[in-house]
């Protein structure tokens, strides 16, 4: 089992292929092995890392409702794997995650995929949710 130790707690993750770097970020009830085939399909030509989130699968450690400490595991990671800039993939809250990483450290993805990224899931969301979410907002409109 492949770990990496990331702000005090062992992430597991796998990592195949080469080229440019594209990180996979699982949402809720999924883990690094969620991306199937697709994972080896990527590594044909990138450099794919896919891992477990903290508290999810094989990456051990209590239960996180901060997807913001989501994203700085995520940032953290990119950066110990020296793996940045990087195409950062989120499916579902990892999307949440993804987008929170390029808010907080655009230096560190060069590009962003959402997928089913539940943006008005929450009646009441975190105050740094919404904040991100207007900062891509009013980045968007200044192109």
């Amino acid at each position: 089992m492949t770990t990496i130790t990331i702000n005090g707690i062992e992430l597991f993750y796998r990592e195949k292929g080469s080229g440019l770097p594209l990180l996979l970020i699982h949402g809720t009830g999924g883990n690094a092995d969620i991306w199937g085939e697709t994972f080896d399909a990527l590594a044909a030509d990138h450099h794919v890392i896919a891992y477990d989130r903290r508290g999810f699968s094989r990456s051990v450690s209590p239960p996180v409702k901060d997807l913001h400490l989501h994203s700085e595991d995520a940032a953290a990671l990119l950066t110990d794997m020296h793996a940045a800039p990087a195409t950062v993939v989120g499916w579902s809250a990892g999307g949440i995650i993804a987008l929170d990483l390029a808010v907080n450290h655009p230096e560190l993805v060069s590009s962003l995929v959402l997928c089913e990224p539940p943006l008005h899931a929450r009646k009441h969301p975190q105050i740094s949710f919404v904040k991100d979410f207007l900062k891509v907002r009013v980045y968007r409109w200044m192109k």
